[in-house]
């Protein structure tokens, strides 16, 4: 089991990762800007 900090660091490292991934995208996707569904966002920027 992880402690409760060692999965919100990892959880926040993820999320960072999934920003930076976006960001870097040729097709940025304005819904992951709206705030929306992360998965959501994924499909429309592929």
């Amino acid at each position: 089991m992880f402690h409760d900090g060692d999965y919100h660091k990892l959880r926040t490292e993820f999320q960072v990762r999934r920003n930076v991934d976006s960001a870097g995208s040729a097709t940025f996707s304005t819904s992951l800007m709206d705030g929306t569904s992360g998965d959501a966002g994924a499909d429309i920027s592929v």
